[in-house]
């Protein structure tokens, strides 16, 4: 009886510690996908960002826009044509560990997406963030994790 439960406390051990390996790189990843999906939604939280003048009828970039064949009314809002923002976000994991997983934007793409993402000077149109759908999103995935490692 003593050996039984010896290995079965040995084996739950085994199975924890793979998890803690595991883990951190599969829920940084899970977010990383939650930021661009942000990005290509164009919102957060479910909440539209706010609209951008060019799609607006009525206002002068509406009315002459910056390109000839007014493709600018359609494109996407903060993915130019060098998509940099948008690249950095695919980058954004800058470290994980078992306490804590970092993602960010860095350098000059970076300081272009923290002035969007807090809405420093001009309108905000955050897409990354701690808030509840990434949370979730992230407990759901550990759970997973847990269950199906052996």
């Amino acid at each position: 009886m003593r050996s039984n439960a010896k290995e079965v406390f040995k084996r739950i051990a085994e199975r924890l510690d793979k998890v803690r390996r595991q883990a951190p790189k599969i829920l940084a990843n899970e977010g990383q996908k939650q930021f661009n999906t942000n990005f290509r939604n164009q919102s957060y939280q479910n909440l539209a960002w706010a609209n951008v003048k060019r799609r607006e009828p009525g206002t002068f970039e509406y009315k002459y826009p910056k390109t000839k064949y007014l493709s600018r009314r359609t494109n996407p809002i903060l993915i130019g044509k060098t998509r940099r923002l948008k690249n950095a976000v695919n980058r954004s994991i800058k470290s994980t560990n078992i306490n804590r997983i970092v993602w960010g934007v860095y350098g000059s793409e970076g300081k272009y997406g923290y002035f969007h993402n807090y809405g420093i000077g001009q309108k905000m149109r955050r897409f990354m963030g701690n808030d509840q759908t990434l949370r979730r999103r992230l407990r759901m995935k550990y759970y997973q994790i847990f269950r199906t490692t052996k």
